[in-house]
């Protein structure tokens, strides 16, 4: 098989690696293409572009949006090499609902006691998306907390302490976001979404109806049986299928770029599904 990972978060938003370094490493585990899908951003999908044409190494851009959905639902968007920077403009109010959100967290922490300071989460942040798991890295230097884990379980987790719900898009927007912006959307991590099948079921034919073309059938955090559920309903609705490992290096260092959690094997056919349909756009 022709391996490939279409879902890699890097420093432009919670990742622990440049892009360059994405690029680098997916050529050291020998995979034939790669997407990047930073949170809320492509800023970094140049510099990966550009280090793809000294490797031969396929590069994808791409972005992953957080929605509104119970909590969340996020939303996978790609696109071809010309055409990703369109949606740039649209990011660029979430990045900022994104800051303003940040800004609540740090002044809850210091009522409840902590001394930490947005230039204190700024240094975890290599490039411009600053978020929770940047505050909680910041937590941990201080010595307030052993572990990033330990920060979402304690403090900045839904419904602890410090917690502030985003202001989000709904899945729908989401979807017309990428759309407009030549892009092809895809449902991201359906498990996380937390809803039985046929919930499931129901909520993909209402996305696919408002613009959704897929499903991430294959991801890191499922079991065999949940990628053939997953499957099942894509091929029911007509939908493509994608995989990724959803990596970010030493953030989540048991998930490795292309194998996840040793469970992840998606072959470059699925890649090259999505690549035809977007060179048609």
């Amino acid at each position: 098989m022709d391996l490939v990972d279409m879902h890699i978060h890097s420093t432009y938003s919670d990742g622990s690696m440049t892009p360059e370094e994405v690029v680098r490493r997916a050529i050291r585990l020998g995979l034939k293409a790669i997407a990047l899908t930073d949170h809320d951003t492509v800023e970094g999908v140049g510099e990966a572009l550009e280090e793809s044409k000294k490797t031969g190494l396929e590069v994808m851009p791409g972005v992953e949006i957080s929605t509104e959905f119970g909590p969340e639902m996020h939303i996978l968007g790609y696109f071809n090499k010309n055409g990703y920077e369109k949606i740039e403009d649209v990011l660029k109010n979430i990045r900022n609902n994104r800051n303003k959100r940040n800004a609540r967290i740090i002044e809850k922490l210091n009522k409840l006691g902590f001394e930490i300071a947005a230039s204190d989460v700024a240094r975890h942040a290599r490039n411009s998306i600053t978020g929770r798991v940047h505050i909680a890295a910041a937590l941990c230097e201080k010595g307030y907390i052993k572990s990033i884990d330990e920060g979402f379980e304690r403090y900045l987790g839904d419904g602890k302490p410090a917690y502030i719900k985003r202001e989000k898009v709904t899945p729908l927007d989401g979807i017309r976001m990428i759309t407009e912006a030549g892009g092809i959307s895809v449902l991201a991590h359906p498990k996380h979404l937390g809803i039985g099948m046929f919930r499931f079921g129901k909520t993909v034919a209402d996305l696919k109806q408002n613009g959704l073309r897929g499903i991430e059938v294959f991801y890191a955090d499922n079991s065999h049986f949940e990628d053939a559920q997953y499957s099942s309903v894509a091929k029911r609705y007509g939908l493509l299928e994608t995989g990724g490992s959803d990596f970010h290096g030493t953030a989540r260092p048991e998930v490795e770029l292309g194998s996840g959690r040793g469970n992840l094997a998606v072959d470059y056919s699925y890649f090259k599904a999505v690549k035809e349909i977007l060179e048609g756009i």
